[in-house]
């Protein structure tokens, strides 16, 4: 349980450094960065947080176009047949602001181990289960990450859909009680938090009870909806498994109020947005 917390990934995986190096060269480097961006007459982004961070680093404002996001639909009676499934979509990759699968992993075990200390019906009659979708990387440290995190998870009831189908996402979706969502967990730079939080919304949508990490532009999604933030948003993993037992003991989701929020998220949205700024 604690060897993602004594080791970093760089220590993990050696090579990781010169991956990520490699991944820099094929995104491009560009020279005279301020030049090229005194180019552009409009800056568009797809958060505040994103703004922000245009400010700080550029000094130059951007409007927020929330991307769209394809809503899937449901309604309040499904949510109390639900299983306590908790479910996370997101890629399993080294590079970039990962999806941090491992401290979701490590939570799920100390609140799966908690609950079965105590007896908990739950466990048996209402089976409590832990999702991870997503693509994988091909760069050999994500492969490596993969199998660690596969290794972790053994004897416990964690399941992982790699690559799966659009198909398939919504289902696991639909079928879910809670969402988590810890990308930016433990990080510093601003470049390693979620930006926005496509699969959040999606989730959200589908009627699944959002617990996301209190930073980047998650907390906008929790914001905009209208949700408490107390409640949705953890900052450590003891708020992160508290927050789950709660919404398990009391799934209170008023998804009908958050219906009415939830088209500034939507396709359509989207589409007046954009043509407005045009």
């Amino acid at each position: 349980l604690l060897f993602f917390q004594k080791t970093n990934l760089q220590s993990l995986f050696p090579n990781l450094l010169k991956e990520k190096i490699n991944d820099r060269l094929r995104a491009g480097i560009f020279p005279n960065l301020k030049e090229r961006l005194d180019s552009y007459q409009l800056f568009i982004v797809h958060s505040q947080y994103v703004a922000k961070w245009v400010k700080q680093s550029w000094n130059k404002d951007a409007i927020v176009l929330y991307p769209p996001v394809k809503l899937l639909s449901t309604n309040d009676q499904r949510l109390s047949t639900k299983p306590n499934w908790i479910t996370s979509v997101g890629r399993f990759f080294t590079l970039g602001h990962g999806k941090k699968q491992e401290v979701l992993i490590e939570a799920f075990i100390k609140l799966y181990s908690q609950l079965l200390a105590t007896n908990d019906q739950r466990l048996t009659t209402n089976s409590l289960e832990l999702h991870l979708v997503g693509g994988i990387g091909t760069e050999p440290s994500s492969l490596r990450y993969v199998e660690q995190l596969k290794e972790m998870a053994k004897g416990y009831p964690i399941f992982f859909h790699f690559n799966a189908k659009r198909r398939e996402v919504e289902e696991i979706l639909l079928k879910s009680k809670i969402y988590w969502h810890a990308g930016g967990y433990g990080e510093t730079n601003p470049i390693n938090f979620e930006h926005f939080g496509i699969a959040p919304v999606e989730a959200i949508s589908a009627g699944c009870i959002p617990i996301l990490f209190n930073g980047g532009g998650l907390v906008e999604i929790i914001e905009k909806l209208g949700l408490d933030p107390k409640k949705h948003l953890f900052n450590t993993e003891e708020e992160l498994i508290s927050n789950t037992l709660e919404a398990i003991n009391n799934p209170s989701f008023n998804l009908n109020k958050i219906k009415k929020r939830e088209p500034i998220f939507s396709e359509k949205q989207f589409k007046v947005n954009f043509n407005t700024l045009i």
